[in-house]
């Protein structure tokens, strides 16, 4: 991630105005590693240079946010239930992200 920064800001450095798809890209990486607040906090900077946030962009926050919240739910000992798996599971597939929703399905019904 830090990488995707740095060039982030040699891009801004070189007088580059960084697009949706380049800010997109680092929000979803760092929900991916779960730096929640590192992409929010990208977002705010996207916001703050007019640059406006699309479908990817919100669906990779809310998506990092339910895998947070879920670990949460866990972590306080509390077992999901068919209607937690189900929006996981829809919430992957709308991101694009195949391979983590078979294992929330197998999971489920083994619980």
């Amino acid at each position: 991630m830090e990488d995707a920064i740095r060039i982030l800001q040699v891009m801004t450095g070189k007088g580059l105005s960084p697009d949706v798809p380049s800010y997109s890209t680092i929000i979803t990486g760092f929900c991916w590693h779960q730096e929640l607040e590192s992409a929010f906090r990208m977002k705010l900077e996207m916001m703050d240079k007019g640059v406006s946030l699309d479908a990817v962009t919100y669906s990779s926050l809310i998506q990092g946010e339910s895998c947070d919240l879920f670990q949460e739910m866990l972590s306080m000992g509390m077992p999901p239930d068919e209607f937690t798996y189900t929006t996981l599971i829809n919430a992957y597939c709308v991101e694009g992200d195949l391979n983590k929703s078979p294992h929330l399905n197998d999971e489920m019904i083994q619980k």
